[in-house]
């Protein structure tokens, strides 16, 4: 990962043809163009050589963003390879046959004010290219030279290799990173998920260029993939260009996506150690994901208990002061989701935490949420959504990634969704899936 990366990813909706017409590329024809029913200035089609193109005409935008969504992660990995999709991503930097380095590939873009950016998640790699309207054409030729021509390098391998060990120890040396991995691994059991992408060091150290380029054949293949654009651009033009810039990426067999059930809830406690002062204390469970609609009752749940109801701060961090910090997450994937709540508290008041945390999921288990509350977290989430558009490249990647695992949605449709969440769903999900007796619970003491 080169930078910070946001997902934010729904349901398809594939609609009609709207105007539809052939367009010659080299190499063959682009589909007919799809424009979407309720984004009309969203339209699709799939290259020739099978990679599927998105693109959101943005007029008066001086940036254009382009973000290529891969399907494959670190849940798709062998336990003894864990780590090297994140492994392989940072090498796609390091060359290819026209620009030796990672500084040519950098340089071009970065003399114009751009820059190119990527990141590894459990179900996807993306990456993506920021700049000026003007220079699209240099855009277009990095990113998906990048895709296509990449060298991997044998003698770059261990450079790299060092970078990516780096992150790892900065993700254990960070209490609040050391104990969420923690407790994801304890969540997820045996499911894919339990590997984490950043790996762990045994693995990462023995990952060789054999392996790199494995993942990489296995999943960066045309079909396997969505470019999204979005810009002050054609779809048209923007659809032949494409096809002409990713004419060479790699064609072949799409692989199976590996699915899995929702864990069990189960009991589970683990304690270990971290740098600092404080304890970290992070408890929750598995739950549902983006294939089940029960995620946006999960999110306005979100909502209540931290950004907006704040139930959780007011409780413990503003009345009782016996946590420095707590929040509540919610980690959808397509498949299975976690949510969970963290907090940092001195060591001894770890027991009181505890028991706070825990009075608060039975009281949003027995008792319904208001209509004031209700209202207000999803006037929260309805806002920070519209906020999370503002940049190109946000709406190039959630076009991408989300089209790419089959999890798009329009804003229409998310704000329809959340709309229609009741206190008796909240209810309902919380009795399900927010058991104070069968907690996982992960604890880091100084």
């Amino acid at each position: 990962m080169r930078g910070p990366a946001r997902r934010l990813v729904g349901i398809v909706c594939l609609a009609a043809v709207v105007g539809a017409s052939l367009s010659w590329t080299v190499g063959g024809i682009v589909s007919a163009a799809v424009r979407s029913v309720d984004e009309p200035d969203v339209y699709r089609t799939v290259l020739p050589n099978g990679l599927r193109a998105v693109v959101r005409e943005r007029p008066g935008s001086d940036v254009v963003a382009i973000s290529v969504g891969i399907r494959g992660g670190s849940r798709d990995e062998r336990r003894e390879t864990v780590g090297a999709a994140h492994f392989m991503e940072h090498m796609f930097f390091q060359g290819t046959a026209r620009r030796k380095d990672a500084a040519d590939i950098d340089r071009e873009l970065e003399a114009r004010g751009g820059w190119t950016n990527a990141w590894t998640g459990w179900e996807s790699i993306n990456f993506q290219v920021v700049t000026a309207t003007d220079d699209l054409d240099l855009a277009l030729d990095v990113i998906a030279d990048q895709m296509a021509n990449s060298l991997f390098a044998a003698d770059k391998i261990d450079k790299e290799r060092r970078v990516v060990l780096e992150e790892l120890n900065g993700r254990l040396n960070s209490p609040t990173s050391k104990a969420f991995d923690l407790f994801l691994v304890d969540v997820f059991g045996d499911h894919p998920a339990r590997n984490l992408p950043i790996g762990n060091r045994a693995t990462i150290n023995s990952s060789t260029r054999e392996v790199l380029v494995e993942f990489r054949d296995t999943y960066f293949v045309a079909g396997n993939m969505v470019v999204a654009v979005v810009g002050n651009v054609s779809h048209e033009e923007m659809f032949q260009k494409l096809g002409v810039a990713f004419a060479d990426v790699r064609t072949g067999a799409v692989p199976p996506k590996n699915g899995a059930p929702v864990p069990a809830l189960t009991s589970r406690l683990q304690v270990d150690t971290s740098p600092g002062q404080q304890a970290r204390i992070i408890i929750g469970g598995p739950t549902v994901g983006y294939a089940s609609p029960d995620r946006h009752v999960l999110e306005v749940l979100d909502a209540i208990l931290g950004a907006s109801g704040r139930r959780l701060e007011r409780e413990l961090v503003d009345t009782q002061a016996i946590a420095s910090s707590v929040y509540p997450f919610y980690l959808a994937l397509t498949d299975a989701g976690v949510w969970g709540i963290s907090a940092g508290a001195r060591p001894s008041n770890v027991d009181r935490v505890m028991d706070l945390l825990k009075t608060q999921l039975l009281e949003v288990r027995e008792r319904p949420v208001g209509a004031e509350e209700l209202t207000e977290a999803k006037a929260y989430l309805r806002g920070q959504r519209l906020l999370n558009r503002e940049r190109s490249v946000d709406l190039a990647e959630e076009l991408s990634d989300g089209d790419v695992l089959g999890t798009y949605e329009s804003i229409d449709q998310y704000l329809a969704a959340i709309d229609a969440v009741t206190a008796a769903d909240i209810q309902r999900v919380s009795t399900q899936f927010l058991d104070p007796d069968r907690l996982t619970v992960t604890i880091l003491r100084p």
